[in-house]
């Protein structure tokens, strides 16, 4: 599952909340590998 470019060229007040939920997507990789 691969993140669009735009991903990465949010605008600055959308960068946490982006970083935030690529952390939840990897928790739950983490969750699901165990």
């Amino acid at each position: 599952m691969h993140m669009p470019i735009a991903m990465y060229t949010v605008p600055t007040q959308n960068k946490m909340m982006t970083h935030s939920h690529h952390i939840k997507q990897i928790e739950t990789l983490c969750m699901l590998i165990q």
